[in-house]
């Protein structure tokens, strides 16, 4: 088996992160927030994806990234308001 081999089966396992094999990335797991707050509104509704956005960062997730989590600090910090 050659190193590409070797990578391809640690990803599909998940080795590299430490995931199972399947399990949604924060990507993933931050889509589905948004599409089920587009499921209670039916529609966008910023208030109510911030919630679910906040509610996710909240419990602990797997492989929450910088970016991810300089946003949710700011969400803390500035509360959003209807103008």
């Amino acid at each position: 088996m050659n190193r590409l081999d070797e990578a391809i089966i640690d990803r599909a396992e998940g080795c590299m992160l430490g995931q199972l094999a399947g399990q949604p990335t924060n990507d993933s797991e931050m889509a589905l927030l948004f599409a089920r707050s587009l499921v209670k509104r039916g529609k966008y509704d910023a208030p109510t994806v911030r919630q679910e956005y906040q509610w996710w960062v909240d419990s602990g997730p797997f492989g929450m990234g910088n970016a991810i989590y300089c946003l949710a600090q700011f969400m803390v910090a500035h509360p959003f308001r209807k103008h």
